[in-house]
């Protein structure tokens, strides 16, 4: 079988041919300049390669080269994100003041899509309203008004415009009734088509038929009604290496900005994937912990407001549902206890492969222990069943939300809007328009935990979705593109969306492979994270790669039961203790009569020490605090108790100080005691810490092919 061609390279001929006229220095020469009306009438300002989608639009209405291809029907590839809607807006007012063009249709096929989009272009009250309130074209006042039908004659300064759904602009075109939009509504005067999410307009195309009331029948059936009708489309994503969609559009693609490059002009987040094995619960537990950590940090380190939402996604509503009981019953119960008690847990058992991001957030909270109390109450309180909302409505109905609900959803950046938690599953992969998205989990799909291709895409779409970025203030400045050095904390914790997923091999293979047809580059977020590597072909015949292999020691868990003594740490608690007392400049008055000697000679003694020392000790660290030593030593039944025969064995060991010559034991002052006891303590906390493992490598070891690691 032929190899599938990457839609990377396949040729695109009007793009191409645009792409080459525009580095023409004689087209360049006279370029077409950016109307002063859009700059002046838009609330949001162009980016460049909106500018350019634009310029090449003008290019193919005006030049005269392109009057052969006549160029009716083109497509606009932009990555998710990237400000489609705006670039239709601003197609808008070019094609009224450059084209004389009065009648707009804007065409989807998800209502979600469609209620947003009435708010982007005809409803001033709106935040996502993207004109300015009053838009005037070389000092005429200029009014879009949303209607049903196009009037028989238009009025001067009128824009007007009809939302509607794919399937009530089929069902008007062939059903007859009264008050709906035919054919000759089509053909009275020259009317632009705005499709959006253009992928879903290809249905007939993929399955190779041709069915005469479908919507491509439709679309024909209008471009043919007027010789000066239009149809822009705009999409994120289209399937190249489907030959009959690459067929259908080699010739309309005008522009292309792809979501690599988006990302790479750090306009978006970054993406990181968090894999594991944990339960939903474990997982919700460490997007609370770290969601939180973002807020806080942002706030404590920067003095900026942020409220990053979690997003949970599940494959069916029945697990949706259950998920957000699961989430408040976790809220509800949540304790400062059991908060530390997860965090000492994973900590223990954290290896390489644990998240960079979690760590940090782990870190923040075992350093910030004595106010864990009050955290957890803000915590309670952010997270609260008033601050949670389902998106659960049916995709193709709207009014099923609670009212008041849409607008919610849509306004999430909105400071006066509370929720930080969503509940979905399908609702939200098309036309969610949300910048403050910083987390989004995967509940677990125990029927079909690999997935299949069209459920990966989907999730991939919507974390493409997700990765928008979020312009937070920052020294009283607000940026739209990434401000951080990538990967460092700061990018991590207020510039990256973090997906959190399941490791399960075959899911994940589908998910990156979505992701890479995407042109979505993400990665793990690990301390450290795997490398790409390139193999040599000559490598590759030697007999190291077909046979050679790397060997791995099986690991078996290991019960608490298990550490009932000192000694099942690797520490001696038999022997007697010499330490190497560590001495520190210290600093005296002139007049001091104290005289220094040469401390390279020294000797040991006997440091002199009862139960109140080791009391005392153990009061000023803080890991020798029981609620502590507890988690290290599950046996353990009490501080008394570490002092016993099991654990540091205190009665019948003697502590031994290396000292210079000129001190005797009878020098010792207590605080000089209590300084050598810690430091010994100090030792054996570190031993404890790396003793204690939840798994242990045994004598097994597993061979693992040399060309399977190394890929």
């Amino acid at each position: 079988m032929a190899k599938k061609t990457s839609n990377k390279t396949l040729p695109l001929p009007l793009y191409d041919e645009l792409l080459k006229l525009d580095q023409d220095v004689f087209v360049s020469a006279t370029a077409y300049d950016h109307p002063a009306y859009l700059t002046e009438n838009m609330v949001h300002t162009f980016r460049y390669y909106q500018e350019d989608a634009l310029r090449f639009f003008h290019h193919s209405q005006t030049l005269p080269q392109f009057h052969y291809r006549h160029p009716n029907h083109v497509l606009f590839n932009m990555a998710t994100g990237s400000g489609k809607t705006d670039l239709m807006a601003g197609l808008m007012l070019y094609l009224y003041q450059e084209h004389d063009y009065q009648n707009f249709l804007f065409v989807v096929n998800t209502n979600s899509v469609l209620n947003k989009t009435i708010d982007n272009l005809t409803n001033p009250q709106s935040d996502k309203y993207l004109f300015q309130q009053s838009i005037e074209i070389e000092g005429e006042r200029i009014r879009i008004e949303k209607v049903s039908q196009y009037p028989r004659q238009p009025q001067k300064n009128v824009i007007y415009l009809k939302l509607a759904s794919i399937q009530s602009v089929f069902n008007d075109l062939f059903t007859q009734r009264e008050n709906t939009m035919g054919l000759t509504d089509y053909s009275r005067h020259k009317v632009a088509v705005l499709g959006d999410e253009a992928h879903h307009y290809s249905a007939s195309t993929k399955k190779e038929k041709e069915e005469e009331k479908s919507w491509e029948r439709a679309i024909d059936l209008i471009l043919e009604a007027h010789p000066d009708n239009r149809l822009l489309e705009f999409t994120a994503t289209i399937d190249l290496d489907n030959k009959n969609v690459y067929a259908k559009y080699k010739d309309k693609i005008i522009y292309r900005y792809t979501l690599d490059r988006y990302i790479s002009d750090r306009f978006s987040k970054n993406v990181k994937r968090i894999q594991s094995s944990n339960t939903d619960l474990d997982n919700m537990m460490n997007v609370i912990l770290l969601s939180e950590f973002r807020r806080r940090f942002a706030l404590e380190f920067y003095g900026s407001q942020i409220k990053p939402i979690i997003l949970f996604k599940s494959p069916k509503i029945v697990d949706s549902n259950e998920a957000e009981v699961k989430f408040k019953e976790l809220i509800t119960q949540l304790t400062a206890e059991k908060v530390e008690e997860f965090i000492s847990f994973r900590s223990r058992i954290s290896d390489d492969e644990q998240s960079e991001t979690l760590s940090r957030a782990y870190q923040y909270y075992l350093a910030n222990a004595e106010k864990l109390p009050q955290m957890v109450r803000e915590m309670k309180r952010q997270f609260s069943p008033s601050r949670i909302i389902n998106a659960n409505d049916s995709d193709r109905g709207a009014g099923m939300l609670e009212k008041g609900q849409y607008e919610s959803l849509n306004s999430l950046e909105s400071p006066s809007n509370l929720y930080r938690v969503v509940f979905a599953v399908a609702k939200l992969t098309e036309g969610w328009d949300v910048l403050n998205l910083y987390d989004i989990v995967r509940i677990s799909d125990t029927e079909n935990a690999s997935g299949n291709k069209v459920s990966t895409m989907a999730e991939a779409q919507l974390i493409g979705r997700g990765a928008r970025y979020n312009p937070f203030e920052l020294e009283g400045k607000i940026s739209y593109q990434r401000r951080f050095e990538d990967d460092g904390r700061d990018s991590l914790l207020l510039e990256t969306l973090h997906y959190h997923t399941v490791n399960e091999p075959q899911y994940l293979k589908n998910l990156v492979a979505a992701l890479n047809e995407m042109n979505l580059p993400t990665g793990e977020d690990k301390k450290n994270p795997l490398l790409d590597v390139k193999i040599k072909p000559s490598f590759k015949r030697t007999k190291l790669w077909k046979e050679g292999a790397i060997y791995y020691n099986e690991k078996v868990e290991v019960d608490d039961s298990y550490y009932d003594n000192l000694a099942k740490y690797g520490i001696d608690n038999q022997s007697d203790i010499t330490i190497n007392w560590k001495f520190t400049a210290k600093e005296v008055t002139y007049q001091s009569n104290q005289v220094y000697e040469d401390y390279r000679d020294t000797h040991t003694v006997v440091v002199e020490l009862d139960r109140r020392y080791f009391v005392k000790a153990m009061n000023r660290l803080t890991f020798y605090h029981y609620s502590n030593l507890k988690k290290y030593l599950p046996q353990l039944k009490s501080r008394e108790d570490f002092l016993g025969k099991r654990w540091l064995n205190i009665s019948n060991r003697t502590l031994y100080a290396v000292v210079p010559s000129m001190f005797s034991r009878k020098d010792f002052q207590a605080e000089e005691k209590l300084e050598i006891l810690e430091q010994y303590l100090m030792e054996v906390a570190k031993k404890i810490q790396a003793g204690y493992q939840k798994a242990v490598g045994t004598n097994k070891f597993i061979a693992y092919p040399i060309r399977e690691y190394v890929a």
